[in-house]
């Protein structure tokens, strides 16, 4: 009776886990067995499980991304894993009657990691031990009681065992304090983890993101152009590159990125909406064109290309189609900021000023961090005569 009343619960398990898979997979996000072959899976997932052991007992060297070995594997390191595991196993079920919860812990451990070890391979990490805290219960709750067992209960409570809880706690929480320095700003947080991992494509990518929103422009491209040079084949640092370029007005240099990542995942819609925006920027309206479609036949909910589209319109001269688009973006996503700036724009250019104005005081209140829009808003004021409430703006 005891394991049947756990059926409902196994089975919306299998549930979340079929929805999670299905639409990792719809992001391209899921590795096909050609891409991460079976052998490296099982390998991974030993090693993996062995880490998030290691890191719950021992929290330090952690990162925010660690990534796959993929096909080369240190095999002394997964045989010791494997005889470690294979231990804790044997241990707990040899002490089956006598300690019952040592084996319920250990394999709710080892249950509850089966989606975080790779078996089913979800991006390029390893692991990722931000969502270790669950099957963590697992060793909690066994220590929890092996601790009073193996411990006489007048020295455990009275001497020993208090100082020791004690002194654990106190170590604990040095470590948790300076973890948590590690987050005080994006910099430090993606340096300590790349000095943890040691250099990697997406490492690389995230540290020139944070190079760039710091206006550390040149490094911020060289960190991009080594992740790539790290792996050539990862569509994500050719993506990264290829917007960071938009941004500046290197037109050409951003399309010739995303054609490459499009070139290595043809079904990304965000890749076609980026070579789009690229080939706008060259003026190539109708190729950008084909781009915005193509990312609408691979996904028709797709905002950014609903919004390409938008700018399209707009750069013909077709207002009431560029607002259309526009405002179907913002069904699929009310957040877009630039598509109220866009809409405004279109009212303001058909002769619509005041209800230009009132869309642009809107989105201003509903997002007052976003200086575009403020921006937009004092300019189609000092453009009306509106002075005195431009400089209000």
């Amino acid at each position: 009776s005891l394991l049947v009343e756990k059926i409902p619960f196994l089975m919306g398990s299998v549930a979340f886990c079929a929805v999670a898979v299905i639409a990792q997979s719809r992001g391209h996000s899921v590795r096909t067995l050609v891409e991460m072959p079976l052998s490296s899976r099982v390998l991974n997932a030993i090693l993996a499980a062995s880490l998030y052991l290691q890191r719950a007992a021992f929290p330090f060297g952690l990162a925010i991304f660690y990534p796959h070995p993929g096909p080369t594997f240190n095999l002394t390191v997964v045989a010791l894993a494997v005889a470690v595991l294979s231990a804790i196993t044997l241990f707990a079920i040899v002490r089956m009657r006598r300690w019952p919860f040592l084996l319920v812990g250990w394999l709710w451990f080892l249950g509850t990691l089966v989606p975080m070890i790779g078996l089913v391979q979800v991006g390029v990490q390893q692991m990722a031990d931000r969502y270790a805290y669950f099957p963590n219960l697992g060793l909690y709750l066994a220590l929890a009681w092996l601790v009073p067992a193996i411990v006489s209960s007048f020295f455990a409570g009275r001497r020993a065992l208090p100082a020791l809880a004690g002194g654990l706690v106190a170590v604990y929480a040095a470590t948790a304090f300076v973890q948590v320095g590690y987050w005080r700003d994006s910099m430090t947080l993606i340096t300590h983890s790349l000095e943890v991992t040691g250099e990697n494509a997406f490492g690389q990518t995230m540290l020139g993101d944070a190079l760039f929103d710091q206006s550390r422009i040149d490094e911020a491209l060289a960190q991009y152009q080594r992740a790539i040079e790290l792996e050539p084949r990862d569509p994500i640092s050719h993506a990264h590159l290829g917007d960071r370029l938009h941004y500046l007005k290197r037109f050409g240099e951003a399309a010739n990125r995303y054609r490459v990542a499009v070139q290595l995942d043809e079904g990304s819609a965000e890749l076609h909406v980026g070579l789009g925006l690229g080939l706008h920027g060259l003026g190539q309206y109708e190729a950008a064109r084909r781009e915005f479609e193509r990312a609408l036949e691979l996904d028709r909910k797709s905002p950014q290309a609903h919004a390409g589209l938008a700018l399209l319109s707009r750069t013909h001269g077709d207002f009431e189609q560029s607002t259309l688009y526009a405002e179907r973006a913002l069904q699929l996503d009310d957040e877009f900021d630039y598509c109220e700036r866009l809409i405004a724009w279109n009212l303001f250019d058909q002769g619509h000023r005041e209800e230009a104005i009132e869309r642009l005081r809107h989105a201003a209140a509903a997002a007052p961090r976003a200086p575009e829009i403020h921006a937009d808003l004092a300019l189609v004021l000092s453009l009306t005569g509106e002075g005195s409430a431009t400089m209000r703006q």
